[in-house]
């Protein structure tokens, strides 16, 4: 498959900047926000969080990228939710723990899992239209844990069924009409803007569907184009929200995935190893991951590569609430956000920087060319200027 799925260097031609556009996104969304009357919701889930000490309050515009996610993850996944068995949750429950801790079975345990994703968890009932009740929240809940492909979203969505527990039939129905409102304002409003980067979605999907057919990612990769949408959209309140507590910790690593090495080349050296991380070796001129390692050596960054998401879930866990200690990770448009609010829950002072395109082999094997990233979004996290890294490169090499 050689489509192009998302590419953030698509309105070069145009003279645009996907930075730029998603400012110009998160603006007009933050002005929905402070200026529209479904807002009262939010900041009533804030005062329940704050009151109940139910976790530490999160800023009220994180908060709204929950809201919008509850109204978007409805519209697209509610009939596959209607559909879910006890039976399907408990067996996919269980078949990921033993992936989880069994190498030896887990290609054979992905291709089961493959077949329930197709057979049952993306099986739609058409004949039962879920109506906005706390009980069917819940069902949708259930159905993004047993895909195991939200586990993260789907934290951040319990502390909202339970504050709506508490409420009447009336106010839920309210709440989860108004998210799907919020949520189709979202779409309108991201796709003005960033529609240009994501042309190749739809197209993509509708081939995949075909021929992901019994893969265990299938639902992962056939996440419709709104799903980049808010990706692209809770990355950047994130980043906006957590900023000063990453730029007050002392030292600072960036995660790289492996896409980023030199895949093709003989001459890689750069190896996963049994820990699930590898150091980049700077052994191949062409590599990405070397360039970007040779300029963060002479600020005294640290860079570490791992695999795809269990290795990068198994790396971050040793800077559990370290405070003096921040994380910008590197990922797909389509991982970013889950492992934005992995570093979160782990008490990590965190920022995110996208790939300029998706690419890693598990998911998308014919896409095995080197990615790449907006080098000056990734310093200026780190607060390298662009005149600093010219004149040291001058000076060192």
């Amino acid at each position: 498959m050689g489509l192009q799925i998302s590419n953030l260097n698509a309105g070069e031609e145009f003279g645009k900047s996907f930075h730029d556009d998603l400012t110009k996104t998160t603006d007009e969304m933050l002005n929905c926000l402070y200026s529209d009357p479904l807002s009262v919701q939010i900041k009533e889930f804030y005062n329940y969080i704050l009151k109940n000490n139910i976790e530490t309050p999160r800023s009220i515009e994180e908060y709204f990228v929950e809201y919008i996610m509850i109204g978007l993850y409805w519209r697209n996944y509610a009939t596959y939710a209607s559909g879910l068995s006890g039976m399907t949750k408990k067996i996919a429950d269980v078949l990921y723990n033993i992936q989880s801790i069994s190498p030896v079975l887990k290609p054979s345990i992905e291709k089961i899992r493959g077949k329930i994703a197709s057979k049952r968890l993306l099986k739609q009932d058409n004949s039962y239209e879920l109506i906005p009740i706390v009980e069917n929240f819940d069902r949708l809940i259930d159905w993004l844990n047993a895909s195991k492909y939200f586990i993260h979203e789907r934290n951040r969505l319990v502390n909202w069924s339970t504050f709506l527990k508490q409420k009447s039939p009336i106010y839920v129905s309210n709440f989860l009409n108004g998210t799907k409102e919020m949520s189709r304002r979202f779409i309108e409003i991201s796709k003005s803007h960033l529609g240009i980067y994501t042309t190749g979605t739809e197209s993509f999907i509708h081939m995949a569907k075909a021929d992901y057919k019994n893969r265990e990612d299938i639902i992962y990769i056939t996440r419709p184009e709104e799903d980049y949408y808010l990706n692209m959209f809770g990355v950047e309140i994130l980043n906006r929200s957590n900023e000063h507590k990453f730029s007050k910790t002392i030292r600072k690593i960036v995660v790289l995935p492996e896409c980023m090495a030199a895949p093709n080349s003989k001459d890689c050296k750069t190896k996963i190893s049994k820990n699930t991380q590898a150091d980049n070796r700077k052994c191949t001129p062409e590599c990405t991951a070397n360039n970007i390692k040779r300029k963060l050596d002479k600020h005294g960054i640290e860079m570490i590569i791992t695999e795809p998401q269990t290795s990068f879930s198994h790396y971050i866990k040793q800077w559990e609430k370290h405070p003096k200690v921040g994380i910008v990770a590197v990922g797909c448009v389509l991982s970013s956000l889950s492992k934005f609010y992995e570093m979160l829950e782990l008490g990590i002072p965190s920022q995110c920087v996208f790939l300029d395109n998706e690419g890693c082999l598990k998911h998308w094997p014919s896409k095995n060319d080197t990615k790449t990233l907006n080098q000056e979004v990734l310093f200026g996290k780190l607060n390298i200027v662009k005149n600093k890294i010219s004149n040291l490169d001058y000076i060192l090499n």
